[in-house]
């Protein structure tokens, strides 16, 4: 069976009660370089990137969902930060 995208939205949603940072939308970039693949993520309500590198045999899902932990983990330091502050 083949993975699509749109079938894992969970990736985007995070469970209630978690510190993670909640995903509405995500824009992609995947470049190929030489032996290497440069995803860019981008949460455009924060105007968030973050970049990825991988190998061009993965899978474009694999890729994507890499950087979207990535994504993930960044929003969730901004908002710890921001937290810390006040």
């Amino acid at each position: 069976m083949a993975n699509s995208w749109d079938d894992k939205s969970s990736y985007l949603s995070t469970p209630r009660g978690s510190d993670e940072a909640y995903l509405n939308e995500v824009l992609f970039e995947l470049h190929q370089i030489g032996n290497a693949v440069r995803v860019s993520a981008i949460d455009p309500r924060t105007n968030t990137e973050v970049v990825v590198v991988g190998s061009p045999h993965m899978s474009p899902y694999s890729l994507k969902i890499n950087a979207i932990r990535k994504l993930k983990y960044v929003l969730a330091k901004k908002q710890a930060e921001k937290r810390s502050k006040r």
